[in-house]
């Protein structure tokens, strides 16, 4: 089945008020981010429970007040309608993240690789916002002022995947767009971003993959599960992979919906780092965002929610992103600058749903620490 899928871009700059403003365009010209934006009147947060989830977030993004005023302002609605005040979280996407350190690449640079996976209905609008006295930063929306990943002109790079997709963050705290959006505007360092990590209310399940100029990543490990909240790291000097479950040890506890796909997908990106080693630089990592499983890590099952809807390259090292819109089996890949001149736009990629050809399998969890070491399915075609 073939279909449309809607994207937005915008780059906006000045004060927090003007970016919120340009938000607020976006919206008024995409209908899907407005329906994944826009609460329901009857849903409106108001009185102490908006001041204080606004507390919240300003505590973890100084200014973001401004932007939802800009924004809310702009739209003519009370700013208890914005989605990032409510606790309806959205499904977020299943994700691969993929880290190539100098010591395995061919030019001694820090690549990170990203794929995002989802259905055909998503909110898929990339940002470029440029806000007085905060760092430059790209990276694609949630809840329109949040970030699912990104770069900011000091060095720092962040993505991220979901875990525990049948049990929802528990507790009080903030889910991972609003924290990974807090990393861009005040870290330059993955060891800056692991001390934020340490210190921020989490409310979340979730893998970030953290990298910075200087040559150094690191994986991220969150859980918010049965009043139990747990952060882990993993180092590595060589490669760091992240889909969809858990990988550190002392997170088995919460890793109780392994989805094979997501260790195969884990699998298919470990050995094309191992048996590149020393060859990889960012064309190479393009072709296995580019190859669809068991090959590559692209997915084309669209009408299960796998389906892969944006790739990103980016080269920690120079500071440089390119982005895939749409099926990388298909699409090409755009450079985006932190420097680009501002706009607001929407537009539209076909996209094109298959089955897996093992559904039955494809589909099933694990059990936790289960790395599905049956490998027949990669000689399946």
């Amino acid at each position: 089945m073939k279909r449309s899928v809607l994207f937005g871009s915008l780059v906006a700059e000045g004060s927090r008020y003007q970016v919120g403003q340009a938000y607020a365009v976006q919206l008024r010209q995409n209908p899907l981010l407005r329906q994944i934006n826009l609460l329901p009147e009857k849903e409106e947060v108001a009185g102490p429970a908006l001041r204080a989830k606004m507390r919240l977030l300003e505590a973890a993004i100084p200014g973001l007040g401004e932007e939802i005023a800009g924004a809310s302002e702009a739209l003519g609605i009370h700013p208890g309608r914005l989605a990032i005040f409510s606790d309806r979280c959205c499904q977020p996407g299943r994700c691969s993240q993929i880290a190539a350190l100098p010591a395995i690449t061919r030019d001694g640079r820090l690549y990170l690789a990203r794929s995002y996976e989802y259905g055909f209905a998503d909110e898929l609008c990339l940002c470029v916002t440029r806000a007085a006295g905060s760092p430059a930063q790209a990276g694609f929306s949630l809840l329109l002022f949040g970030r699912m990943d990104g770069m900011n002109d000091r060095g720092l790079c962040v993505t991220m995947s979901t875990c525990s997709f049948l049990q929802p963050a528990e507790g009080e705290g903030l889910w991972f767009p609003v924290v990974l959006r807090a990393l861009l505007e005040r870290c330059a360092t993955v060891a800056e971003a692991s001390d934020l990590l340490a210190q921020l209310p989490l409310r979340t399940n979730d893998v970030f993959l953290l990298a910075d100029r200087s040559g150094r990543a690191r994986v991220a490990e969150m859980a918010s599960v049965g009043g139990a909240h747990r952060l882990s790291f993993r180092d590595s000097e060589r490669w760091l992979v992240a889909t969809n479950h858990y990988q550190n040890e002392e997170m088995r506890p919460f890793d109780n919906h392994r989805g094979r796909h997501s260790v195969r997908r884990w699998k298919i990106a470990r050995r094309a780092l191992e048996e590149g080693a020393g060859q990889l630089d960012g064309a190479a990592l393009k072709a296995l965002l580019e190859r669809p499983m068991p090959d590559g890590v692209a997915c084309p099952y669209y009408e299960d929610g796998l389906g892969t809807l944006r790739s990103m390259i980016f080269d920690v090292t120079a500071g440089r992103l390119e982005v895939c819109f749409g099926a990388p089996t298909r699409a090409g890949w755009t450079p985006v600058s932190l420097q680009s001149a501002c706009e607001n736009r929407t537009f539209s990629v076909e996209v094109e749903s298959h089955d897996p050809q093992d559904p039955a399998s494809f589909w099933t969890f694990l059990p936790p620490g289960d790395e599905d070491e049956g490998d027949d399915w990669q000689s399946a075609r």
